[in-house]
């Protein structure tokens, strides 16, 4: 379970967050709707402790050291505009399988079956075609798609993700939602999801929050 326990966080004379409280429970979709400026990105670096808030804690499955469970998408997408889209993904493997063996076969061996699980990624994500292009020669949604991929692939039980549809066009986000769905069914993924878009957040969660005047309040169950 992720909880935020009378989280506060801000800076002088701006408080953002003050007593925050949330239960995510296990296989829970949760989203959080908010006009921008109202901390929703902020409230994700919180728990990616990329920030520490002034007071409260943060707790995964009653732990406070838990990044190693956590994949996190953020709004811009990260890219590294020199190496290809399959390089990208790549990365995933190498931060997830330290270069510690002994024996190059093996290692090879590894390698070779996540460039495989990267591709049919990609070709659930409509880029089958698109390995050896650069960022930059794709659109803002095609990237956005590259970062869920990645974000997907690091296959940890809790997934962030922020804004992960604003780019893409309705057609293709209703398949980015049965992916979606499809990968925490198998994965028994918890989501926590920032949207400016309440048709997104109905379409997916189990709960849906707010976030303004420094608390969440839910709005759907």
């Amino acid at each position: 379970m992720l909880e935020l326990e009378n989280v506060t966080f801000g800076y002088p004379n701006n408080i953002l967050f003050e007593n925050l409280s949330l239960k995510v429970h296990p296989g829970d979709v949760v989203s959080i709707l908010g006009p921008s400026g109202s901390g929703k990105t902020t409230l994700f670096k919180l728990i990616t402790s990329l920030s520490k808030p002034g007071k409260g804690s943060i707790l995964i499955d009653n732990k406070t050291c838990y990044m190693s469970k956590i994949s996190y998408m953020m709004q811009e997408d990260l890219l590294l505009e020199h190496k290809t889209v399959m390089g990208n993904l790549l990365l995933v493997f190498k931060i997830k399988n330290p270069f510690k063996l002994k024996r190059f076969k093996e290692y090879f061996g590894k390698k070779k079956a996540f460039r495989e699980k990267a591709q049919k990624m990609l070709s659930q994500m409509g880029l089958c075609g698109y390995e050896d292009y650069f960022p930059s020669a794709l659109s803002k949604g095609m990237r956005q798609r590259v970062s869920l991929a990645r974000a997907l692939l690091f296959e940890r039980p809790y997934l962030l993700l922020d804004e992960p549809f604003s780019a893409v066009d309705p057609k293709r986000r209703k398949i980015l939602f049965k992916i979606l769905m499809k990968m925490k069914m198998k994965y028994n993924l918890t989501i926590l999801q920032i949207t400016h878009d309440i048709l997104d957040a109905k379409e997916l969660s189990d709960t849906v929050y707010t976030l303004s005047d420094k608390s969440l309040k839910e709005v759907l169950s």
